[in-house]
């Protein structure tokens, strides 16, 4: 049930209303950006709304939506956001920056849509839609979208695990894995960048029993320090030019350090040979027969000789 503040309830009631949209977006460092539509920033007092509604929302966000509509179906709600930059000082108060995007600070990031009174903001505000945000994609201008999914359409995702003959973990080391990865991440440095996609790395130690496709780069210094990529080609088999699924936000200087940790393309193979961790190998279909042997008719005397 939604609770609407009394004054403000009170104002929707008459003829006339001043309605404005707000909206807040929590990142994934935990910063709150806040903005609104309306053509004036819109502060609303910690005594007219609690927390986290309260606070300055900015008329120069770069942030637009389109109409609100929700379904009983679990579809995807058509609240559409779309995305610019600012120029300063409000880039660093009301706007994320493309790096923090490319960084995936907003990637299922819970987004907030409220209204208020822009004339009389301190009646409070409540919260009309409450979701995340979908998938971001960027067009050849610079400017990005994305979408509001609303909080019934997690009931709409599968959740349950294949029995696949491929280990199903969600990352190569975590809890039900249980591989060290740490104990095998190298470090290494950057020696010549060809461009953010891939470049030449001396590694502190060859590890040529673990392999890195699929494994993880994550820069310890330099412009791009904490930003993480996944590895597409090893560099040790590679001549030392490593190469990446998608590019680093900035450009990476000789000498740059890193952190390396291996990857898993989740096969038996992989797990038995190579991890020695078959035990812990999350792959029920491995000790399934496979379609055909299921649908396979009888055999005949000979062959069961």
């Amino acid at each position: 049930m939604k609770t609407i503040p009394p004054l403000l309830l009170a104002e929707l009631k008459t003829d006339q209303t001043n309605l404005a949209f707000l909206w807040t977006i929590e990142m994934g460092n935990g910063t709150v950006i806040r903005g609104t539509e309306h053509d004036q920033d819109i502060v609303i007092p910690p005594s007219a709304s609690p927390d986290p509604y309260a606070g300055h929302y900015y008329a120069i966000a770069n942030v637009t939506a389109g109409d609100i509509a929700s379904t009983s179906d679990m579809s995807v709600d058509n609240l559409q956001v779309d995305g610019a930059f600012p120029q300063t000082p409000y880039t660093a108060i009301t706007d994320v920056t493309v790096d923090e995007i490319e960084a995936g600070l907003l990637d299922m990031a819970p987004v907030t849509v409220l209204i208020c009174s822009w004339k009389n903001p301190s009646h409070g505000a409540f919260a009309v839609k409450t979701g995340y945000l979908g998938a971001i994609s960027r067009t050849s201008d610079g400017k990005y979208t994305t979408e509001v999914r609303g909080l019934t359409q997690l009931l709409a995702q599968n959740i349950i695990r294949s029995c696949s003959d491929t280990c199903n973990v969600v990352k190569f080391g975590d809890n039900r894995c249980r591989f060290n990865v740490a104990g095998a991440t190298i470090t290494g440095h950057v020696v010549l960048e060809t461009n953010r996609q891939q470049f030449s790395v001396s590694l502190a130690s060859a590890s040529p029993v673990h392999p890195f496709v699929g494994g993880t780069l994550t820069f310890t210094s330099g412009a791009n320090e904490g930003f993480s990529r996944e590895v597409k080609v090893d560099p040790n088999a590679n001549d030392g030019v490593i190469v990446f699924w998608e590019p680093f936000p900035e450009d990476m200087a000789p000498a740059d350090t890193f952190t390396l940790s291996p990857g898993c393309n989740r096969t038996q193979e992989m797990c038995r040979d190579v991890y020695h961790n078959l035990v812990h190998m999350r792959a029920p279909g491995i000790f399934i027969p496979g379609l055909l042997a299921i649908a396979a008719g009888p055999t005949t005397a000979q062959e069961l000789q």
